[in-house]
């Protein structure tokens, strides 16, 4: 009986390098293909970083050069940006009388001519006007004065004279006072008639 024979494995040929036997051989092609790979991860790598460099440029603000910086039209945004003058608390707050950083002393004397009392002495920061009210203004901060606040008198007038300014007027107290913040306020009503003090005497 006869044993069927095997066939042994044929090498399979490259069809491109059978039909045409100028073509590249395997090694090459492997080689061209590395090639072509580099060459693409390397333009890769390139857009990668102008993609960075434009997105700093975009983050970054932009830097003069001395050329640019010395225009007039460079010149003319930095007059822009800075204020002309520095203005201190004071201004702003428009509170002369206002210390910054440390209190100053107290420059309004007033004195208090109350009817079958006498009078009394005080100092204050500011005295302002305001309509029929007058309010007495003085800085907490300031320890070494020393201030008055009226009590309620009820219908019963008062005579206050600021020596300094060379002002009188005629007041009643319903013993309004109040803070904001170091600025201890008292206020006062103002009277027109300067005969109504004599009642009280």
């Amino acid at each position: 009986m006869n044993k069927p024979r095997l066939k042994k494995p044929q090498p399979q040929v490259n069809p491109v390098v059978a039909d045409n036997p100028s073509a590249v051989g395997a090694d090459q092609a492997n080689d061209m293909l590395h090639a072509m790979l580099a060459q693409q991860s390397t333009l890769l790598g390139q857009l990668t970083s102008q993609v960075a460099d434009l997105h700093k440029e975009r983050e970054s603000p932009v830097q003069l050069t001395e050329d640019e910086a010395s225009t007039p039209e460079a010149e003319d945004e930095v007059q822009e940006e800075m204020p002309d003058t520095i203005t201190s608390p004071n201004e702003c707050l428009e509170m002369p009388f206002l210390g910054i950083p440390a209190p100053i002393k107290p420059t309004k004397e007033i004195y208090f001519e109350m009817p079958q009392a006498g009078t009394m002495g005080a100092r204050y920061h500011e005295v302002i006007e305001g309509g029929s009210c007058i309010a007495l203004v003085y800085d907490t901060r300031y320890e070494e004065g020393y201030q008055w606040i009226p009590p309620s008198l009820g219908d019963a007038k008062i005579k206050m004279t600021i020596p300094k300014d060379k002002k009188t007027y005629t007041c009643s107290s319903l013993g309004i006072h109040f803070h904001i913040g170091v600025l201890d306020v008292v206020v006062l009503f103002k009277h027109d008639d300067d005969d109504a003090i004599k009642e009280n005497y």
